[in-house]
């Protein structure tokens, strides 16, 4: 695992962690990394970074939601699948927060 850099294109078999007070997205197989955009909503970074995936990759998207609160990740997922990419999300009873996994569409439990 690793912090992701801008400009990183994404690797086989690793794991990339944003850094703090950025937003990722994928663009042609790169990672970049973005200033969140200013304003007085919530911010839904899996969303956002989801929804790259979807329009990068299309239906070699797939997405994993584990245990995690709120409901950020949900219209990703979506994304996700609309674009015929595949969704896994953790069985809401097994995971600690219970509230992503349970918002989530997805195609498969684990």
């Amino acid at each position: 695992m690793r912090e992701a850099l801008d400009g990183t294109p994404v690797a086989v078999n690793s794991v990339y962690v944003t850094p703090p007070g950025h937003d990722i997205a994928l663009l042609n197989g790169v990672l970049q990394l973005l200033e969140p955009a200013d304003g007085h909503g919530r911010r839904l970074p899996i969303d956002f970074f989801f929804r790259s995936l979807a329009q990068d990759r299309g239906e070699r998207a797939i997405v994993v939601v584990l245990s995690g609160t709120g409901s950020d990740g949900t219209v990703g997922v979506r994304a996700v699948k609309a674009a015929g990419g595949m969704a896994v999300a953790q069985l809401p009873e097994t995971a600690e927060y219970d509230g992503m996994p349970a918002s989530a569409p997805p195609v498969w439990w684990i």
